[in-house]
């Protein structure tokens, strides 16, 4: 009777997926807003490296745009580094809906697995409650607008659980943060030195031929590859000032100073070296690791309210303890619920009105932290005099 009705399971989710992969296709094929995401920009990259013209040229760019049907009046060149875009290639071999619409399975399997992967990890509870994940407002916003940090956050994921048992797997894993690397600039400074004080070769190995088999992809379309990529940069850099986060915030005190841009992120630079000398002898990614994500996406020099998506590991880990605790999650919903209503009433993300969502979502997952600890304290209290007792 199980097997009979494991497989009834079975046969519901593969069809459910069918009818979600066709309803996703169905679409973008039909709808005229499907080319006006962030995947058209990843689309015409591959397409232009496939050529073996420059994946960053703002003309090739423009042309490919709107051949594609968005409505753009000029090029929008992606910001990622020459390390993303192996991501891109691919989609450059097929018509630009249909790479949009492999795009969006792609992002939207990173998040299915990432989630799944921290459920795993947590001890295959039945409490549903990593279902809240999936309507985490930022990752929402990853796959509406068809960016790319669900990738990263999949590599984040499967460094977390591979670290210690895995370590070549877990090299080639955290090499996918190369995609954004200045999102997590304080926890990747830190896993070096992590790798480099342990002696961890095999971790060293694998983060250094993920990244040599992810810059092989472009130099080999593109030689000058990287003297094309130094303009994005400059632009980058130029057009930060609207960015909303914490960075920019600063910079705008003086925004002749360009140094204020990175000031956040070397603060938080210099305390995660700190914090890691501090805790170096029982050190766990599963615990300090997650502090050391929020304060680096908080601290990003360069970021959006998607990006934020990366935080997934920490805010679960904050669920579970406010659950375990006995404590109310409606803190959490407030926030969430609030983050999730601008997304659905289309504010603008260059607009300041997402500025505090990277800091809400430290600030909670400290609350929530402290709520944990205290609660493991209590037990462990609670034990230790009924054994006194005895």
């Amino acid at each position: 009777m199980q097997f009979v009705q494991r497989i009834l399971r079975w046969l519901c989710a593969v069809g459910l997926l069918a009818v979600g992969v066709g309803v996703l296709y169905a679409v973008i094929s039909s709808s005229p807003d499907a080319v006006n995401k962030d995947s058209t920009q990843y689309w015409a990259s591959g397409r232009l490296l496939l050529q073996h013209a420059n994946p960053y040229d703002d003309e090739g760019m423009f042309r490919l745009e709107k051949e594609a049907g968005a409505p753009v009046t000029h090029a929008h060149v992606m910001f990622n580094p020459p390390t993303a875009l192996f991501l891109a290639l691919p989609l450059g071999l097929f018509a630009p809906r249909t790479a949009i619409f492999l795009w969006a399975l792609m992002i939207v399997a990173c998040v299915v697995t990432s989630i799944r992967i921290l459920w795993i990890m947590h001890g295959r509870r039945t409490d549903r409650l990593h279902l809240l994940a999936y309507v985490f407002a930022p990752v929402m916003a990853c796959i509406t607008i068809g960016q790319v940090p669900p990738v990263e956050l999949l590599g984040l994921v499967l460094f977390l659980k591979l670290n210690q048992t895995r370590p070549l797997l877990a090299g080639l894993s955290f090499s996918l943060l190369a995609i954004k690397p200045h999102l997590l600039l304080p926890f990747g400074l830190v896993a070096l030195i992590w790798a480099i004080k342990g002696r961890r070769y095999s971790f060293i190995g694998g983060v250094s031929l993920g990244l040599l088999a992810a810059l092989c992809v472009p130099i080999y379309f593109d030689r000058q590859i990287f003297a094309h990529y130094l303009p994005v940069l400059r632009t980058a850099n130029g057009y930060s000032h609207g960015m909303p986060n914490l960075s920019s915030l600063v910079h705008s005190l003086h925004p002749q100073a360009g140094y204020l841009q990175y000031l956040l992120a070397f603060s938080a630079t210099c305390w995660a070296m700190w914090w890691f000398r501090r805790r170096q002898n029982e050190w766990d990614w599963n615990d300090e690791g997650l502090l050391l994500i929020v304060v680096s996406v908080a601290a990003a020099p360069y970021s959006w309210f998607f990006d934020e998506a990366l935080v997934i590991p920490a805010i679960l880990s904050g669920i579970y303890g406010c659950y375990d605790a006995d404590k109310s999650l409606i803190s959490f919903g407030l926030l969430n619920g609030a983050a999730l209503a601008l997304a659905f009433f289309n504010v603008q993300l260059i607009t300041g009105a997402y500025i505090w969502t990277s800091t809400a979502w430290l600030v909670w997952f400290l609350y929530a932290r402290s709520i944990h600890r205290l609660s493991d304290k209590a037990v462990y209290d609670s034990r230790l005099s009924t054994l006194e007792s005895e």
